[in-house]
């Protein structure tokens, strides 16, 4: 009998908390996001809004407008007029991801390489053919992943 009730408390506690978790709709990453980021807020009645969070709450977001004014301009979007929000895509540092090509391409590239081409042939020559090759292929993709960042939903209201 004792079995039974602890069965059925599981089970009731198990299916009330389904509503909560499906009621999550992706909002709390909305509130993780840090002061500053820039983001793009797309609402009823008006198009995509680009702007540096202030701050983010439950009961919606503000926003600092990018702008050419020399004031700040802070916007408040209450939730239920929220259709998405995202962060635009971005660059990073040309340079910063040139040593990590450098270094990442030599890991991903060039130990592949001596080992592969150094099965083939006792020979040095093609080991540091297959480790050269290697190198630049794993160089040149570590640095276009560092460089590029695509936008990145992080919030959309479900169709």
């Amino acid at each position: 009998m004792n079995a039974g009730v602890a069965v059925a408390v599981a089970f009731v506690a198990v299916t009330s908390a389904v509503p909560s978790i499906a009621a999550d709709d992706g909002w709390a990453r909305v509130m993780r996001l840090e002061t500053g980021t820039v983001v793009v807020v797309s609402a009823d009645g008006i198009g995509p809004v680009r702007g540096s969070l202030v701050s983010a709450n439950a009961a919606g977001l503000e926003l600092a407008l990018d702008g050419p004014s020399p004031l700040r301009v802070v916007r408040r979007f209450e939730r239920a007029t929220i259709l998405e929000v995202k962060t635009p895509s971005s660059t990073s540092n040309p340079f910063g991801c040139a040593i990590a090509g450098y270094f990442g391409g030599g890991v991903l590239g060039a130990l592949p390489g001596a080992v592969v081409t150094g099965a083939f042939s006792r020979d040095t020559g093609p080991t540091l053919v297959g480790m050269m090759v290697g190198w630049s292929i794993g160089g040149v993709h570590v640095f276009r992943k560092c460089r590029t960042h695509p936008e990145r939903v992080v919030y959309a209201v479900a169709p």
